[in-house]
């Protein structure tokens, strides 16, 4: 059995632990990281299948996040997703020119994000190991 693994990144430490509960209730591996730099960091360490990043973070964001693991030789064919509460249409031009796999405004429907990181991650409806 394969579990796939995803970073989450929020600042807001309840964000990324009711997020983690979700998706570990959905048989994947999480770890996380609250502010950009550990986020870098994160993403070469630890190798995940997919990142789930919020934009919006004081440390230098999301977006700076995203940059810099596209770049990186091991870690730039990871898909990110990003959440923001942000409605600037030049924040999502931004984030939209670093070809994330989804984009997300917060408050988002947390089952419309959990169809979406199934559908990026290739495990259909439920994740690998799950189920029947």
């Amino acid at each position: 059995m394969i579990i796939k693994k995803i970073l989450i990144v929020d600042d807001r430490r309840d964000i990324a632990r009711a997020l983690a509960i979700r998706l570990h209730a959905l048989g994947y591996g999480t770890c996380t990281a609250y502010d950009a730099e550990s986020a870098v960091e994160a993403a070469i360490k630890e190798a995940p299948n997919l990142i789930l990043m919020d934009i919006c973070m004081p440390d230098g964001g999301g977006l700076a996040v995203a940059e810099q693991v596209r770049v990186h030789p091991t870690a730039s064919a990871i898909p990110m997703i990003f959440m923001t509460a942000s409605k600037d249409p030049q924040i999502r031009d931004r984030a939209m020119a670093l070809k994330p796999a989804g984009y997300f405004e917060k408050p988002f429907d947390s089952s419309a994000l959990a169809m979406h990181i199934a559908e990026v991650l290739g495990t259909g409806g439920v994740p690998e190991g799950v189920g029947g």
